[in-house]
């Protein structure tokens, strides 16, 4: 993260320590343990509101794709829903999961975070193309102080 962007990340939410985390990371609010809720996810994709049982059900309980346990754990929560029915039920989801699930969705959030992978991608590609050079540089430089001897 670029200290532009730290510096923003601070002032949009100043109670949270981003120190080794991605951008995305801090915007799904992952924890130290390296995860976070659906709840959380669904808030950042901008979802309708009314649909979140419906998008856990068939995004991570019928997913084929999903692992319990290790994708996501089922939590337990006892909360009254105030408009009566079914309590909430919430989940804690891998960062890995929960950036794959941020990835498929339909919204411009999930848009967002696409582009942000891709642009993450091409500057890993850039690193890798630097690291190459660089490795080339130094064999070549080293051939030639053989030669000399």
């Amino acid at each position: 993260m670029s200290k532009q962007e730290n510096e923003v990340v601070q002032q949009t939410r100043p109670a949270i320590t981003v120190v080794g985390q991605t951008p995305i990371e801090v915007v799904l609010g992952i924890g130290e343990e390296g995860k976070t809720t659906a709840k959380k996810l669904y808030e950042f994709l901008e979802m309708d509101k009314s649909q979140y049982a419906r998008w856990c059900k068939s995004n991570i309980l019928e997913n084929p794709f999903a692992i319990e346990n290790e994708d996501f754990e089922v939590l337990d929560i006892n909360v009254e829903n105030p408009k009566g029915g079914r309590p909430t039920q919430d989940f804690k989801l891998s960062a890995n999961f929960a950036k794959k699930l941020s990835m498929q969705g339909k919204t411009e959030r999930a848009e967002q975070a696409r582009d942000y992978f891709i642009v993450v991608e091409g500057k890993l590609k850039e690193m890798a193309a630097e690291a190459r050079k660089a490795k080339i540089d130094k064999l070549t430089i080293t051939s030639q102080e053989m030669q000399r001897l």
